[in-house]
């Protein structure tokens, strides 16, 4: 397994909170997807698992990912994945680990933007190109990464998220640009 503390002291991912924290996301299903979030968190650092309702958030579903934390091992394993999601993958990743269905070149920087959003408590973001060798694709994704707490509210258990994905059949990945990823540090008052 990889270093994920080396990988976080490394990555500089973290920028100044906006005055508006939505002001960096494009998207406006993502923008609505995080005022939900926000508006279920409550008193506690973070939304809690208990407080998210499918049946309020229908226009996201299909683009929706929930990752359980497990505390040994610093992993991530897909719990739930949106039909959208599914369908960017070769093989169905529910029950599997980030470093089980991530390119390796990408899942230390993704792992460590992903455990920054746990242990910060923050909203994470990202945007920019993506290539999938496996399905000979590439183009756009914008994603939002949520923190969710157990029921007390108090301790991060999971991560929610939601990725739009506008990909295309591509050759090669190299005119493909980076991900920019960033951390928006949430107000215990927003």
């Amino acid at each position: 397994m990889y270093d994920s503390a080396a990988m976080l002291a490394a990555e500089k991912i973290f920028s100044p909170a906006p005055a508006d924290p939505l002001a960096l996301i494009d998207d406006q299903r993502l923008r609505r997807f995080v005022r939900y979030w926000l508006d279920k968190r409550g008193p506690h650092i973070a939304t809690r698992r208990a407080d998210i309702d499918p049946t309020e958030i229908p226009w996201i579903l299909p683009f929706i990912w929930l990752y359980d934390y497990e505390p040994e091992g610093r992993r991530l394993r897909c719990r739930l994945a949106g039909e959208s999601i599914r369908e960017t993958y070769p093989m169905n990743i529910v029950g599997m680990c980030l470093d089980e269905f991530l390119p390796a070149n990408e899942l230390p920087e993704i792992h460590a933007h992903y455990l920054s959003v746990l242990d910060g408590a923050s909203i994470g973001h990202a945007r920019g190109r993506v290539y999938r060798p496996a399905l000979a694709q590439g183009g756009y994704v914008e994603r939002v990464i949520l923190p969710l707490t157990d029921e007390s509210g108090l301790r991060v258990t999971m991560l929610i998220g939601a990725t739009f994905y506008s990909l295309r059949s591509i050759a090669s990945p190299e005119a493909l640009v980076a991900q920019t990823r960033s951390l928006i540090p949430v107000p215990l008052d927003a």
